[in-house]
């Protein structure tokens, strides 16, 4: 799951499909209006209709829904994380350890407050004892 909202009709970013102004479906890998289903160009490369949008010409082709689109990073670097979130509640409510399954962002670590030391757990055997907070 991303913290980065995308609609699923016109494959842009920070509304859904109920908000989308476009009127017909697009299709995720040529920005035609078909649904990919019905797309004639599907052995071609994919085209990005984010990377259209906003004019960058020297990505690799990708489709319009691909986590590694230039785009899409830029907005992750810009979202606030569900996990800076739930530090930020921990830092409130004076919780004295945190267990996170993973990074929400690949290759990425958050920002953690100087408050906080990461320790990385790599076994799924962990006790969890009162004043955990698990995420």
């Amino acid at each position: 799951m991303t913290p980065v909202m995308q609609c699923y009709k016109c494959y842009g970013y920070n509304h859904k499909i109920s908000e989308c102004q476009v009127p017909d479906q697009m299709c995720l890998h040529c920005g035609d209006f078909h649904s990919f289903n019905q797309c004639p160009r599907k052995s071609s490369p994919a085209i990005c209709l984010n990377c259209i949008r906003s004019n960058i010409t020297n990505a690799t082709p990708h489709n319009s829904v691909n986590r590694e689109c230039p785009v899409h990073i830029r907005l992750l670097s810009r979202s606030p994380s569900s996990l800076t979130s739930f530090i930020d509640y921990c830092n409130e409510h004076h919780v004295d350890i945190m267990i996170v399954s993973e990074p929400p962002i690949k290759k990425q670590l958050p920002n953690f407050p100087s408050s906080i030391v990461p320790i990385f757990h790599h076994t799924n055997t962990i006790r969890l004892s009162e004043h955990v907070c698990a995420f």
